[in-house]
């Protein structure tokens, strides 16, 4: 921290807007901290989503989501921990995304058909449903 705490006072672009605090910079620290933290379980949900359904066919199904965030991951994690049955998993999902585009809601795209966060939630209480 010391060394942008450098650089910032070096620099004439930073000098004049930086705030030259070194508690700022803990706050920074500590925010890339956080990212760090959610970024490495967002990597072990997907390693355990590629794990029990092959690297593959998530990859093939669910490329949209591969950039999205820890929630969604989580979600897509329980639900194989329900379902470690792809093809079920993905037919439930399928019914999950059909009845959220028949039934909108706001904050639902209802221009595309590709499942999000809710639908994997939807599709995990549908399988405990009907598994009991």
């Amino acid at each position: 921290m010391n060394y942008l705490d450098q650089y910032a006072k070096e620099d004439a672009a930073f000098s004049r807007r930086m705030e030259h605090n070194l508690n700022a910079w803990q706050r920074v620290e500590e925010a890339a901290m956080r990212h760090q933290e959610q970024r490495n379980k967002k990597l072990e949900a997907q390693n355990k989503v590629f794990q029990v359904w092959g690297e593959d066919k998530v990859r093939l199904h669910f490329a949209h989501i591969l950039g999205m965030g820890i929630s969604t991951w989580s979600r897509l994690r329980r639900l194989t921990a329900i379902c470690p049955d792809f093809d079920a998993a993905v037919l439930r999902i399928r019914c999950a995304s059909l009845w959220h585009l028949q039934n909108p809601a706001p904050g639902r795209d209802t221009k595309t058909l590709l499942p999000v966060g809710a639908d994997f939630d939807a599709a995990a209480r549908q399988y405990r449903h009907i598994a009991k």
